[in-house]
This record gives structure tokens, sequence and C-alpha cells, in this order.
């Protein structure tokens, strides 16, 4: 919560290309898209409570812009 934004965003993505690689299947890209959804609003949270004033979406969506999360693939054709 009190590191750097941009470092924060680094290693939640390394995290999550990691488990996009280890679950990415055909079956499971419904299942990796909501675990993308939830990352994305638990980081809005954490940005709110990291000061006293809330941040709009309006700027997390820029903020996204320029640093995006990864996006879930598919990496194994099973079918």
């Amino acid at each position: 919560m009190h590191e750097n934004l941009v470092d924060v965003i680094e290693r939640l993505n390394r995290k999550l290309v990691g488990m996009y690689t280890y679950y990415g299947i055909n079956g499971m890209f419904n299942d990796l898209l909501g675990l993308y959804k939830y990352v994305k609003y638990e980081l809005y949270r954490v940005m709110c409570r990291r000061s006293q004033k809330k941040i709009k979406v309006a700027k997390y969506k820029l903020i996204l812009e320029r640093i995006p999360i990864a996006k879930p693939k598919i990496y194994v054709q099973i079918w």
C-alpha cells in the first residue's frame, strides 16, 4: 500500500502472467477474466485507501492506460 504505484503494478503483472500461463487453457478463460476484473477492483480500493481523498474513477482509468494491468490469454489449446 505504501510503495510506488509503478512498482506495485509491475509486481502484480508478474504474478498475474504467472497465473495466466499456469491456468491458461481453453475452459479457464472466464475464470481468468473474473480474476482480472477482481484485481482491477481491489487495486482501485487500495488506491482509495492510500490517501485521504478518494481517487476518481476517471483518474484511475487514466492511470491504467499509462501502466496497464496484464490481461488474460489462452496459452494452451487442449481442444
